[in-house]
């Protein structure tokens, strides 16, 4: 993919300056940059949107968990109260 940027001047040669002086091409560079913008992007991501992959189905676990809480609720007072 090709990218094209449009630098104002001063802000050219300090990019300039600042890959010779890390000895990375400017392609390299922006590379990094746009990885770690991402990566950043990732870390302010919610709590919910970080685990969401670890829920299981479409929803947020929640409701799975309640259901299932609910159902074994009465098969264990009923065993309880059997013997």
């Amino acid at each position: 993919m090709t990218l094209t940027v449009r630098l104002d001047p001063e802000l050219e040669s300090r990019f300039a300056d600042a890959c010779e002086r890390h000895r990375v091409s400017k392609s390299q560079a922006v590379k990094r940059l746009i990885e770690g913008y991402l990566e950043q992007s990732r870390i302010e991501a919610t709590p919910l949107d970080l685990a969401r992959d670890l829920l299981d189905g479409e929803d947020d676990g929640v409701r799975s968990a309640s259901v299932r809480y609910k159902s074994q609720v009465p098969a264990k007072v009923r065993a309880k109260h059997s013997r």
